[in-house]
């Protein structure tokens, strides 16, 4: 009869034990802490189709931070770009040359594979790896960041499919800053 009892506890114990472990990967998941999938070569040189990236639900949007948010005009898919424009910024590209507030990136050629030709884009204390094609000119007339919007690009900028389509985005959009890739299949 104790060794029953003992059995009985320990059965309870442990279903209590899974159940608040479920509860909170549950809770970390839906407020915290999310996966998704890289669909297209937009990010291309930082992230590529097939790898996925853990994404924090609880951010503040900040220049260069890459972001997931729901598509604009595709509202069943997921989108990532990097934020280049804060509220009151004035953002262009001239002569495939990102200028914020009148200030113009710095460039520096990376080794790079494919048609692409790879750069580490730099502007003020922040930087990160793009690709051009060198066959395309990007241009882009001036655009203020209007207060609660955030200015998007693609890493990959013959890409159009960001800011440069669809304007300034509100940060209630929004879903998660990217964090880390946590797996890739190629």
């Amino acid at each position: 009869m104790f060794s029953n009892r003992k059995n009985q506890f320990l059965f309870a114990h442990s279903v209590k034990v899974i159940l608040f472990t479920l509860a909170m990967a549950l809770l970390i998941r839906f407020l915290f802490l999310s996966a998704y999938s890289i669909q297209t070569t937009a990010m291309a040189p930082n992230l590529t189709p097939g790898e996925f990236v853990l994404g924090w639900k609880t951010f503040v949007p900040r220049r260069g931070n890459v972001v997931i948010l729901i598509c604009p005009g595709n509202e069943s898919s997921m989108c990532v770009k990097r934020i280049v424009g804060i509220p009151g910024d004035r953002v262009e590209i001239v002569k495939q040359r990102l200028l914020i507030n009148d200030v113009p990136a710095d460039y520096e050629k990376l080794p790079g594979e494919g048609g692409d030709l790879v750069l580490m884009e730099r502007w003020e204390s922040l930087s990160w790896p793009i690709a051009i094609d060198s066959q395309t000119p990007v241009n882009m007339a001036p655009s203020i960041v209007p207060p609660d919007h955030v200015f998007l690009l693609n890493d990959r900028r013959s890409d159009p499919v960001d800011s440069r389509q669809w304007g300034p985005i509100p940060t209630s959009r929004l879903e998660a800053q990217a964090w880390r890739i946590w797996m890739s299949i190629d």
